[in-house]
């Protein structure tokens, strides 16, 4: 019986493991440490990469809807737990992102993102 639940204890971890590995924000920030670093001036075109610098907003900053501080792009996910009998899963049921374009500059250029 012990070996049992200590077997289950070892897959239940081990699946645990492969979805979060697995998950979009820890697959993004793989790419991104991964990513190879350039300047906005050498930057090749179509290529993804890693650029460093400052933001500089173009036009009006927005609001973070938590915070109430100004900032280019907000992303917001309410989520709600949702159980079925012995197992469950989380569901969005409010979302709402919100971007404006800004420039960013690193000394050697700079590049409009364009978030709309």
């Amino acid at each position: 019986m012990m070996a049992l639940l200590l077997m289950g204890l070892v897959v239940g971890g081990g699946l645990l493991g492969l979805v979060l590995y697995y998950s979009e924000g820890a697959r993004l920030k793989r790419e991104l440490r991964n990513a190879e670093r350039w300047s906005i001036g050498e930057f090749p075109d179509g290529t993804i990469a890693k650029v460093v610098g400052s933001l500089v907003l173009v036009g009006e900053p927005l609001m973070a809807p938590l915070s109430g501080r100004p900032c280019a792009y907000y992303d917001i996910r309410v989520q709600e737990y949702r159980s079925s009998g012995k197992s469950g899963s989380w569901h969005t049921i409010i979302r709402e992102s919100q971007g404006t374009d800004f420039m960013l500059e690193d000394g050697t250029g700079k590049a409009i993102i364009v978030v709309g």
